[in-house]
């Protein structure tokens, strides 16, 4: 009979730790949903809302913060990566938006 209880407190406590897993995973994806319904579906309003998104998730924050940290415990390439990942994501962002605005409009039927 104990093993059916800690079988039972055992799945107990993994459904517990996959409904935290999910509202973590859920929250972000909400607001990012969010923020590109607020927003026109251009490939600029569309950058946009992604870059809102990051900005809520406090990500420039949080790379920064894991960037400094790393370069306090002399770990230089895990510094220089941190800053390189939000540097990146803002070139993307920006070939984005010129590429859409480059490109010329496409015919209806062709």
């Amino acid at each position: 009979m104990s093993s059916h209880l800690d079988e039972d407190e055992e799945r107990l406590r993994e459904e517990q730790w996959l409904d935290q897993l999910r509202r973590r995973i859920a929250e972000p994806l909400s607001l990012l949903t969010g923020h590109l319904r607020r927003h026109e579906s251009t490939a600029r309003a569309r950058t946009k809302a992604l870059y809102d998104f990051l900005d809520e998730l406090c990500v420039p924050q949080t790379l920064r913060l894991w960037s400094e940290t790393a370069d306090r415990e002399g770990r230089l390439a895990d510094a220089a990566a941190h800053r390189q990942i939000w540097s990146s994501c803002m070139a993307l962002f920006d070939q984005l938006v010129e590429g859409a605005r480059r490109r010329p409009a496409i015919e209806p039927g062709l």
